[in-house]
């Protein structure tokens, strides 16, 4: 019999169903090795089988109890023991099957060296002059060619390191096996592990496919729920470049979100909060937030329909220098302490859109933020303010909105301490409306080097409380109000109470300051109305409604305006201060007479009073034809002394007595009827 060249080892790739194989030829079932291994993980097994066909002239049969899945290789092995086994003796016959039998084990011993000799490690046939012979082995040291080329010796394990070191380094801890020190004195060495643990990428927590996909932009996966995964584990998580494709998170407390600014793309789903903050102590920045519907800047794009891109609800909440497009909200703010920084929203969506948003909360900053959109499709407001307390607005731009800066809280809202500094309101259709509702409540703002200007609709600044709220204490410093097509400063209704107006200039609107009927405490200091700093100027410096009290305008300007430079319906209001100012004085009230008294007429002056914004009341002129003991005239409420008071005058060139009474009688109490001069009587009005 013959033996196969092959015939020591077969191999077979399973497939799940094939059960019966054909092994090496045997002369003994005890010298076949069955075993099968998982070409992936390389984790070998020795399965169950049967054999038959040992001894035929050919191969063996091999039976497997379950068929080798897929994935995984049969081994069929033939192991002999390296001895003689058969005995020649002088009495035995000598058998020529016996003979035949014996060479043919010798033959497949020869086979089975091979087939372990083609697996070992050998030297090249052309190599010579080399010793193969094997250093005796050393614990954990490598085994290298010495310095001649010629042979082997154990290395030195510091400078050619652990021969289990790239196997270590490749398991899940192998970061922990590498050392790290910072630079500078007083650093402690730390593993890259530990390192590491510092911040944590979301990368970390993605499947090969997400992570490709983020880095190469295209965000066609959805990578929320892995996203979501890491912000449920981890306090510090990066966000590296790339393009993140995101529905709706919840980010919980003690949180530090960062990314890489404009290389860190947000493309959020077309409704919902994207960073919806529920917990307090976080931090986001360095983001870029974009509609999955379209590209950043379209003329006319596909913009979110609902939802904020960031919403905070929690407390101390910080986002600094992130960017929006493209959205419906860009922030919504209800918590307390929260603060916005370097927010940069533009393109919101049209008409119903809101940059910032803010529902609620106390001790709130908004710094440095900036919202703007194309002409023609401005949205509902830059800011809208329904409740808030404590509320800042420092060095911030509002352009091209509905309205720049909208209050319009009702039942149940109020608006308490707003500040607002260096802020430019600019190029929409109202700057500042303050238009709350009923039940709602406005008190104690203040805009500061604040700029209003080329508003197409009501007014640069507009504070009306004619819908049934309440505006009280508002002060505006320096206010630069330039090119509004309705009023720069407007004051209506009835619940507009203690606004303050100190310096600042008007120039190009409609009219500079417009007053509403009955606007009552209201103050205007040192305000330049006309062509200042190359503008135009403006239709009326100011426009005062009738019915209003307890007002003044003190050391203004109004001058250059082409239809007027005041048109005052309440001059005569008794708590009016009215001094000071150049093109509008205080008024002057000319008097009703009693008793025959007349006045005496040209050249000398009518009888008339004015009061200044001191309080000070001053009468003048000469009267006549009355009656010496009885009642020149009677000064209104406001105008009165708060006790009477006795004055000397000159009557007809000797000695006269006027007596004005606290009941506002002017009375000639002694001299000529012939003329009866007033002029130099002048007192505090009680």
């Amino acid at each position: 019999m013959s033996v196969q060249a092959d015939d020591s080892v077969k191999t077979y790739p399973g497939n799940g169903a094939a059960v019966l194989f054909d092994g090496p030829r045997l002369f003994d079932a005890a010298t076949l090795s069955v075993t099968l291994v998982d070409t992936v993980t390389q984790a070998v097994t020795s399965p169950a089988y049967s054999v038959t066909r040992v001894g035929a002239n050919g191969p063996s049969a091999v039976l497997l109890t379950v068929a080798p899945p897929v994935g995984a290789t049969l081994i069929l092995r033939r192991t002999l023991l390296l001895e003689q086994s058969a005995d020649f003796t002088n009495q035995q016959t000598l058998l020529r099957r016996v003979i035949e039998a014996t060479f043919d084990v010798v033959v497949m011993m020869i086979q089975q060296l091979g087939e372990m000799g083609s697996r070992s490690l050998r030297i090249g046939e052309n190599v010579v002059g080399v010793n193969p012979v094997l250093p005796p082995p050393q614990a954990l040291r490598p085994l290298v060619w010495n310095v001649a080329g010629n042979a082997f010796e154990n290395g030195d394990p510091g400078v050619y390191g652990d021969m289990l070191l790239r196997g270590n380094l490749a398991a899940a801890g192998g970061s922990n096996l590498v050392g790290f020190l910072q630079a500078g004195v007083g650093s402690r060495v730390r593993s890259v592990q530990d390192k590491a643990f510092d911040s944590v990428s979301v990368l970390d927590f993605m499947t090969t496919a997400e992570r490709a996909d983020v880095r190469a932009g295209t965000a066609l996966l959805d990578v929320t729920a892995s996203v979501q995964a890491v912000l449920d584990a981890q306090q510090n998580i990066h966000f590296p470049t790339g393009g993140y494709r995101i529905g709706v998170l919840t980010v919980n407390n003690d949180k530090v979100l960062t990314g890489n600014g404009w290389g860190t793309k947000i493309f959020a789903a077309d409704t919902g909060n994207t960073l919806n903050v529920v917990g307090s102590n976080v931090e986001i920045s360095g983001f870029q937030f974009a509609s999955r519907n379209g590209a950043l800047f379209p003329a006319l794009g596909a913009f979110r329909t609902s939802g904020a891109y960031i919403r905070a609800f929690g407390n101390r909440v910080r986002v600094r220098n992130c960017f929006m497009g493209l959205g419906f909200v860009g922030i919504e703010n209800i918590g307390t302490s929260n603060t916005f920084e370097g927010v940069d929203v533009r393109d919101t969506r049209p008409t119903t859109g809101i940059a910032f948003n803010v529902l609620g909360g106390f001790d709130v900053s908004f710094d440095h933020c900036l919202t703007d959109n194309p002409v023609g499709s401005q949205p509902l407001a830059a800011m809208q303010i329904k409740s808030a307390g404590d509320l800042t607005i420092s060095d911030c731009g509002f352009i091209r909105s509905g309205t720049d800066l909208l209050c319009n809280g009702g039942t149940g809202d109020t608006l308490a301490s707003l500040m607002v500094v260096n802020t430019y309101f600019d190029t929409a259709v109202r700057g500042v409306a303050f238009v709350p509702t009923a039940g709602c409540a406005i008190v104690r703002s203040a805009f500061i080097n604040c700029w209003f200007s080329s508003q197409t609709g009501v007014a640069g600044i507009q504070l009306d409380s004619s819908g049934g709220g309440t505006i009280q204490g508002v002060t505006l410093v320096n206010p630069q109000v330039f090119l509004n097509s309705g009023d720069g400063i407007r004051l209506t209704g009835a619940n507009t109470t203690d606004v303050d107006i100190i310096g600042g200039q008007g120039a190009g609107n409609s009219v500079a300051l417009q007053v509403g009927n009955s606007v009552q405490r209201w103050r205007v200091r040192g305000f330049v109305a006309g062509p200042v700093y190359g503008e135009s100027a403006n239709g009326y410096g100011a426009f005062i409604g009738t019915g209003c009290t307890n007002y003044a305008i003190q050391d203004c300007t109004f001058a250059g305006n082409t239809t007027a430079q005041v048109s005052n319906g309440s001059e005569s209001a008794a708590t009016a201060r009215i001094s000071g100012n150049v093109g509008y004085d205080a008024p002057i009230q000319n008097v009703t007479f009693q008793n025959s008294w007349v006045n005496l007429g040209p050249p000398t002056e009518e009888v008339n009073y004015f009061k200044d914004a001191d309080g000070m009341v001053t009468i003048r002129g000469l009267a006549t034809a009355g009656t010496i003991g009885q009642t020149i005239f009677t000064l209104p409420a406001g105008f009165r002394p708060r006790l009477n008071e006795s004055f000397a005058v000159n009557s007809n060139g000797a000695f006269g007595s006027c007596q004005v009474t606290s009941a506002g009688a002017v009375n000639a109490l002694a001299g000529s009827n012939a003329w009866f001069s007033l002029s130099g009587i002048r007192f505090r009005a009680g």
